[in-house]
């Protein structure tokens, strides 16, 4: 057995590992908390997921005369989906060098009669080591692996809702995954996930120019545009509108939103608009409130870039949401499924498993070649985004 693998298989090891996977977990499906408050994390006793769709559209009721009879009649339709959920995992090694610095701290601690990690608090689960260098690297790895599980899911719930489908080329297992939610074709579809903005200097359609032209763009009227066709299809407004920081600060900047900050304020003059001016001229028009945001995960890239904003060439930092994109969101709209696969099921803390039998991701430690000595961690799950009424989805790019 690897020095490594038998550390953190021991149960003391084992029981703080498993805390720091919850807590890993907890801290990265929330990131901003943004997403969860219209797709939240679902958990599945399997990875295939199994949604019903009902939608309804209930006429109005009829008028009967006493003693008459009571129309009935027929309408809805019911439908059921059967999807299986994307594996995702991800693994780190440990080589010779790190197992015999193992070796040689789990030697120390026997010499010195003392645990290589002492010192713990039960509450924050914080803990003091002989090796902290070593160990933390050990523990960081675990961290590391969880984050990197985590946001696979929430990229692919974040590119469901920008796009409406789901597309993933994975650079190191060239695995393809790719599901289409939209209904394209559809009247609704056309109207919810219209062309890119491409135009500018029109007069004659100002809401379907780019963004960054400040003189001629009309991004209100494009928000208000957008909120009438989603009244249309839904009969209700979404709850909220999600953009970049820049993409805010370009619909600030446009002239037509100064001129309607002007009529807002009663002034002749508007320098620019802040934040809570275009608030106001939300409210007062019946769009809902926007929200920004602009969190990044990292993707290992297939071959190396100078311009990947991290330091490793290899490493580029990549954006949730499209920077150009303008998403609308509503309650409810659907769910993160995490599902549990048959090697999530089988496989029991004799085997290595460090996370507990419960979670809804799977970590564990094994020994992955006696000569030379490798040590793996690795991290698994199961997940997909579902929005089972298609109609709530809305996206447009406007620039």
């Amino acid at each position: 057995m690897g020095y490594v693998n038998n550390f953190l298989t021991d149960k003391l090891q084992a029981k703080i590992a498993d805390k720091l996977i919850d807590d890993t977990m907890f801290r990265r499906m929330q990131r901003s908390g943004l997403l969860q408050e219209f797709m939240p994390f679902t958990t599945y006793d399997t990875e295939d997921f199994v949604m019903y769709i009902t939608e309804t559209v209930a006429p109005i009721a009829s008028v009967v005369a006493k003693g008459g009879e009571i129309p009935t009649t027929g309408f809805g339709s019911f439908g059921k989906i059967n999807i299986e959920a994307a594996r995702i995992a991800l693994a780190r090694q440990f080589d010779t060098a790190q197992q015999d610095q193992m070796k040689k701290l789990m030697e120390e601690a026997q010499y010195k009669r003392m645990e290589i990690i002492s010192g713990i608090d039960p509450s924050s689960g914080k803990f003091s080591t002989m090796n902290n260098g070593l160990v933390k690297t050990i523990f960081g790895s675990v961290e590391r692996l969880v984050e990197g599980v985590v946001d696979a899911m929430l990229q692919m719930a974040w590119q469901l809702v920008s796009t409406g489908s789901i597309t993933i080329q994975d650079p190191r297992t060239k695995m393809q995954f790719s599901l289409q939610f939209r209904e394209i074709g559809q009247p609704y579809d056309t109207l919810q996930f219209p062309a890119p903005l491409t135009n500018s200097g029109s007069t004659a359609t100002p809401t379907l120019n780019i963004w960054t032209d400040s003189q001629y763009a009309d991004g209100i009227g494009l928000l208000e545009q957008m909120c009438l066709n989603y009244v249309d299809t839904n009969g209700y407004l979404p709850d909220a509108i999600v953009m970049s920081q820049r993409a805010n600060v370009y619909l600030r900047n446009q002239q037509s939103t100064i001129v309607r900050a002007r009529q807002a304020a009663g002034l002749a003059q508007v320098g620019s608009v802040s934040k809570m001016m275009l608030k106001e001229i939300l409210a007062s028009n019946e769009i809902p409130e926007i929200r920004t945001f602009d969190e990044f995960y990292d993707m290992e890239l297939t071959l190396p870039s100078n311009n990947t904003n991290t330091r490793s060439p290899s490493i580029q930092r990549a954006r949730f949401l499209p920077e150009n994109t303008v998403v609308m969101l509503k309650q409810g709209m659907g769910e993160i499924g995490l599902g549990k696969t048959i090697e999530m099921l089988d496989i029991k803390p004799e085997d290595g498993r460090i996370s507990n039998m419960e979670s809804s991701l799977m970590v564990r430690s094994f020994v992955k070649s006696k000569i030379p000595m490798l040590d793996e961690l690795q991290a698994f799950g199961a997940a997909l985004p579902v929005i089972p009424s298609l109609k709530r989805l809305s996206s447009f790019n406007v620039y």
